[in-house]
């Protein structure tokens, strides 16, 4: 690991129980993203709670993968390195002005095996198919109330934006299973909390096809990052949910200080 020559040794803390991962101590007189060794690609900012999302698609070197909802790239960047930048990459971004920050930090970062596409998530042709899809789709990120300094969402209050955002989270992930080969597995992950956003939508994919969870206790991540891990709700709102939604995480910032987030993995 880089020593950052603009950054004391104090702020930096080595985190013992997650490979390769540092904290870095608030410092309002430093910007990460300016320092030197940002720009050349020596390390990326990102939460651990997005980390473990990509840890849990588990990506292997030769494989076939799409993140099908993919800017700005933080996930990208990782799953290139678990792939050790071997096998194909298909990072899709709908909104092209965001697609310049996504292939700002796949070239910063080095990543060799990404195609970067355009298109519609809900709309992606189903010319190929892939061992690994990540979503990691449009949400509410009530999980991120922690890192707003006004902690409030603008859209807080307003039901038919919630609304819409479940129809379009659930077009988006009976297109992310459609794009599995037999036997893939897909991760689909929000940086929220609401159960209608999160064990709601992936209810949904089981009623509509033959989508089946992963029971995620595994070693694929460290088992004392494991072990403060919540597994997802029973009911919610008159809606008792399948009893395999067990399987799925929900990280809560009191257990690991981190963003909020749900995970579950999905077999086809």
């Amino acid at each position: 690991f880089l020593i950052f020559k603009s950054i004391s040794k104090s702020s930096l803390k080595k985190l013992d129980f997650y490979l390769d991962n540092y904290a870095l101590t608030a410092n309002e007189k430093f910007s990460l993203g300016g320092s030197l060794e940002h720009t050349l690609g020596h390390f990326y900012s990102q939460s651990l709670s997005s980390q473990l999302a990509v840890d849990f698609l588990d990506p292997q070197a030769g494989e076939s993968v799409l993140d099908l909802c993919a800017a700005p790239g933080g996930k990208t960047v990782l799953i290139a390195e678990r792939m050790q930048n071997q096998g194909m990459i298909v990072a899709n971004e709908i909104y092209r002005h965001r697609n310049i920050a996504l292939k700002a930090n796949l070239d910063r970062m080095g990543v060799m095996n990404c195609v970067v596409t355009s298109y519609n998530g809900i709309e992606f042709p189903m010319t190929k198919q892939f061992d690994k899809v990540l979503l990691d789709g449009p949400c509410s990120a009530e999980g991120t109330l922690n890192f707003i300094d006004n902690k409030e969402l603008p859209f807080k209050n307003d039901n038919e934006f919630r609304k819409g955002l479940v129809r379009t989270q659930q077009k988006l992930i009976l297109k992310a299973f459609e794009l599995l080969k037999e036997g893939g597995e897909m991760v689909y992950s929000t940086c929220t909390y609401a159960p209608e956003e999160n064990e709601s939508v992936v209810q949904y994919l089981l009623n509509q096809t033959t989508a089946k969870l992963v029971d995620m206790d595994s070693k694929v991540i460290d088992t004392s990052i494991q072990d403060q891990l919540s597994d997802g709700i029973k009911e919610w709102n008159g809606e008792k949910f399948d009893q395999s939604m067990r399987f799925v995480k929900r990280v809560y910032p009191h257990k690991i200080q981190t963003g909020g987030f749900f995970i579950a993995k999905i077999s086809k």
